[in-house]
């Protein structure tokens, strides 16, 4: 049971979630990336400094299951 202003904890893929989450970024365009990981606030996969192939940076939100991109923000 959680308290009152207790934060859920946020977690890393696994090997075979991050495979795929990769594979994506990739597909998209993107050609690295930062840290990836479940967010504790909105069960989204967050991805973040992801830069594509002309050097922008986003930080991206992922759906869990389909990997479908659903934010996209730049810095």
């Amino acid at each position: 049971m959680l308290w009152f202003g207790q934060a859920l904890a946020e977690r890393a893929p696994s090997p075979e979630e991050r495979s795929r989450i990769e594979t994506l970024l990739l597909n998209e365009g993107f050609t690295n990336w930062g840290k990836i990981e479940i967010a504790d606030d909105d069960d989204l996969w967050d991805i973040e400094d992801a830069y594509d192939s002309e050097g922008h940076r986003y930080d991206l939100k992922l759906h869990l299951e389909t990997l479908t991109i659903l934010r996209g923000e730049t810095d």
